[in-house]
């Protein structure tokens, strides 16, 4: 496949514990967008097929919920994580760049 659209790049607003299963639907990932972008939630059959990844700090991750809540702030829940085999034991990190 090929990517078309423009990374989102931001920073964890609060440290995201290390995960012990792929499925974390009560975890909420916290995203301070840097520049322009926006994330959007992706549907049921979207976040199972993995197509809203994020990268966070080595680990590729997918979200279903999408949420604003403050100038380029989102939440991101339901997540799929230690996703490709990314899984890692890493302490909670805030502050840490990511993409998607």
């Amino acid at each position: 496949g090929s990517i078309s659209a423009r990374a989102r790049m931001g920073t964890l607003g609060s440290a995201l514990a290390s995960a012990s299963t792929e499925l974390n639907a009560a975890q909420v990932l916290d995203v301070q967008l840097v520049g322009n972008g926006t994330f959007t939630s992706a549907g049921q059959a979207e976040v199972d097929a993995l197509r809203s990844l994020v990268w966070v700090n080595g680990e590729l991750l997918a979200y279903r919920d999408a949420t604003l809540t403050a100038l380029a702030r989102y939440s991101l829940a339901y997540l799929r994580r230690r996703l490709y085999g990314t899984a890692r034991d890493l302490e909670p990190l805030a502050g840490r760049p990511g993409s998607r």
